[in-house]
């Protein structure tokens, strides 16, 4: 997984209804790319924390899958009813 290497005000800007507001209000604008870029970088850190964290209850016993939940074996695989 790469980090994101382009700032978001690079990416914003290209849009008129974004960059309408550098030239209406530019303090406005710059405090608020300086919230959105603080945003992208903590939505960032908690996506590469959660991709080295490993599933609860893992272990390489159990045919969970990875997600935790025991695999329906014959005995306790729900039944229909005819």
């Amino acid at each position: 997984m790469r980090s994101p290497k382009v700032p978001i005000d690079k990416t914003v800007y290209s849009e008129n209804r974004f960059a309408m507001l550098t030239r209406s209000q530019p303090e406005e604008a710059k405090r608020l790319m300086k919230l959105a870029q603080g945003d992208v970088n903590t939505r960032w850190a908690m996506y590469e924390y959660l991709a080295k964290r490993s599933p609860e209850g893992s272990n390489s016993t159990n045919d969970s899958g990875g997600n935790g939940h025991s695999a329906p074996t014959p005995t306790n695989a729900p039944t229909q009813s005819v």
